[in-house]
């Protein structure tokens, strides 16, 4: 999935105010398709904004569990709120834990 120049904006719900993703196995839909489960397990977010969403659970702006990858490139995320975890993002991954890499020259 590719989201590209998006503004995420006074957007509520339970788990990720505005995106929740859920990887947890794949799904019939795919493999009837034929479709490559793990091409629909990656995500890619460039200039997105994500502004005043809330999540009553976890995850204010984001949930995701799961994915194969996921790139996050010029994001921004302002006065987002969970009532419980990730007030911009809840990440959660099983079994193995998330691979993460920080770019010193992002301008986020």
């Amino acid at each position: 999935m590719i989201i590209d120049g998006t503004n995420f904006t006074d957007l509520n719900g339970r788990y990720g105010g505005a995106l929740y993703i859920n990887q947890d196995r794949l799904t019939t839909t795919s493999l009837t398709l034929g479709l490559n489960y793990n091409s629909l397990r990656i995500y890619s977010f460039t200039d997105i904004k994500f502004e005043n969403c809330h999540a009553e659970f976890d995850g204010g702006a984001v949930w995701v569990k799961n994915p194969l990858k996921m790139e996050m490139r010029s994001v921004t995320f302002f006065n987002n709120t969970a009532e419980r975890e990730g007030g911009a993002i809840d990440y959660v991954c099983e079994p193995s834990p998330l691979e993460f890499e920080y770019d010193p020259d992002s301008p986020c």
